[in-house]
């Protein structure tokens, strides 16, 4: 099963330009996925997600273990972007 089927067309399935859609609120995310907790991240659906915009995401809480829904910053770090390493020889 693929994300998109997992997901009940939660976001619109389609991606342009790392722009994506998010259809549903936080309510019917929560539920979707099962996260309980005393507080949810404020947000609403969006026609255009874009790079560097604070996205929910669902992870696990390093503590309790249970899912929990943060914001955190949606794009991709260039390997170019990345510190250069030092080559060891063999």
């Amino acid at each position: 099963m693929t994300w998109q089927q997992a997901s009940g067309g939660l976001t619109g399935g389609v991606a342009i330009c790392g722009r994506y859609v998010r259809r549903s609120d936080k309510q019917r995310i929560a539920e979707y996925f099962q996260v309980h907790g005393p507080s949810l991240p404020d947000f609403g659906p969006s026609w255009n997600v874009a790079p560097q915009t604070f996205q929910p995401v669902i992870r696990l809480n390093r503590d309790t273990g249970e899912r929990e829904i943060v914001l955190m910053r949606w794009g991709l770090v260039l390997l170019a972007n990345s510190p250069p390493t030092r080559r060891q020889s063999p």
